[in-house]
């Protein structure tokens, strides 16, 4: 369950190189970074029951079917993206790939969490 916490330095990394190269440059870093760690820390509160619904399930499943594996585990992150994309996004895509690129860092962060944690226990 520490997985989400991989949003911190991700987001915070992400801040900065729109506070650098973005369409409109801060000047103020240390604002940017802060509200970046505020923006993540809101977000938890709909990241770890969108985990516990849809994360566990499906590490279940790959469990399951021995396929738990990176690959597989970011392209189910990655899933219900594809499937909104395809059925046709009509709003700004903009926010889309940051709960994108969101959905991605917590896939990776439960990976090697899961990796780090319980790797040695089989």
């Amino acid at each position: 369950m520490i997985g989400p916490l991989a949003l911190f330095p991700a987001c915070t990394l992400l801040a900065i190189v729109f506070a650098l190269f973005g369409s409109q440059p801060s000047k103020s870093y240390l604002d940017t970074i802060v509200f970046s760690a505020a923006m993540v820390g809101g977000s938890l509160f709909y990241v770890y029951p969108a985990l516990l619904v849809y994360g566990v399930p499906i590490s279940i499943l790959l469990k399951k079917f021995n396929v738990f594996n990176l690959p597989m585990v970011l392209l189910a992150s990655a899933t219900p993206f594809i499937i909104i994309i395809s059925i046709g996004w009509v709003e700004p895509i903009g926010p889309f790939f940051l709960i994108c690129f969101g959905s991605i860092v917590v896939a990776i962060g439960c990976w090697y969490t899961d990796l780090l944690f319980f790797k040695n226990k089989n």
